[in-house]
């Protein structure tokens, strides 16, 4: 579980975690570190926070996700790669882009 106050999911966090099905991020979270969700083949359901800016460099590189991955308003910057071979059902980009 990730604590509300929590700003930044850090670089590697999930990395591979290939049993990980569920990711709930509090609203604080403003950014999500490199290569955080990398390899998180077996992922259902991802709530992104809703004061999200920030997606590095290969954070959902190589995801595959049952769901649609909805991205919210505010996020202002998307890194080279982050969505890298990502297999879902769609990634729905925010206005805020």
């Amino acid at each position: 579980m990730i604590g509300e106050g929590t700003q930044k999911i850090g670089s590697n966090a999930f990395y591979q975690c290939t049993s990980l099905k569920n990711v709930i991020l509090p609203d604080s979270v403003a950014e999500i570190g490199d290569r955080c969700f990398e390899g998180c083949q077996a992922l259902e359901n991802v709530r992104l926070s809703a004061g999200l800016k920030i997606i590095e460099n290969y954070a959902f590189a190589d995801c595959h996700m049952t769901q649609t991955l909805v991205l919210p308003e505010g996020v202002t910057n998307i890194y080279s790669y982050a969505f890298n071979n990502f297999q879902g059902e769609k990634i729905v980009l925010p206005d805020s882009l």
